[in-house]
């Protein structure tokens, strides 16, 4: 990837990843391209976002914005105003995916949460 684009990406999460906004993260690794198009096609009923980013792009994207968050393995970053409707749509899908889509945690509120939280956000 250029560094242009890598430096667009940035500047658009950065402008996205803003406090009022919840980001869920979760390994996806072993997903068909139809069950991620399931999940985004959910995601973007709810008016989220859903995209596979470069760790290191979301990390500067998050520190650009104060909040320092460290990311391993591969993510599919999961976003947008209504938190709860995302994570009971997120444990929904990793629910039907035991073995392929694992929550790994969000930042909620400029604060980085783990997968327990998410659990119980989905179930308000």
């Amino acid at each position: 990837m250029k560094k242009e684009l890598k430096k667009q990406i940035v500047e658009e999460l950065s402008k996205e990843f803003t406090n009022e906004v919840s980001v869920f993260y979760a390994d996806f690794k072993g997903q068909t391209v139809k069950d991620l198009e399931a999940l985004r096609n959910a995601v973007r009923v709810a008016e989220g976002k859903a995209r596979i980013i470069k760790n290191t792009l979301a990390k500067i994207a998050f520190a650009n914005n104060g909040i320092e968050a460290s990311f391993e393995e591969n993510n599919i970053f999961i976003w947008g105003e209504d938190q709860i409707t995302l994570a009971k749509i997120i444990t929904k899908h990793a629910a039907a995916n035991k073995d392929t889509f694992k929550i790994k945690g969000a930042v909620i509120e400029g604060e980085v949460k783990d997968a327990a939280y998410v659990e119980e956000v989905s179930k308000l």
